[in-house]
């Protein structure tokens, strides 16, 4: 949390030099690089949008809104995360 591309590139960097270019876990002990360093599209926002749904899905439980008093959905209402 609080980092970026380059800064997740260097700490892949860093894993590759202590243990090898060939350790299995060289590439993927970091998420959030760049593309050309092994990323993924779609991983920036990813976390933000995996919490929409998550937090979509629980307004659309019933028992859930029922015991916290409010309506059931999403839209209309504001969320601080």
């Amino acid at each position: 949390m609080g980092t970026n591309e380059q800064t997740m590139t260097w700490i892949m960097d860093t894993y590759k030099y202590l243990y090898g270019e060939k350790e299995i876990n060289a590439e993927g002990c970091v998420t959030g690089k760049f593309k050309s360093q092994g990323g993924i599209s779609g991983r920036t926002e990813s976390t933000g949008l995996g919490c929409f749904y998550v937090l979509k899905e629980l307004m659309e439980t019933p028992s859930f809104c029922a015991k916290a008093g409010i309506s059931e959905g999403i839209k209309g209402k504001k969320v601080i995360i």
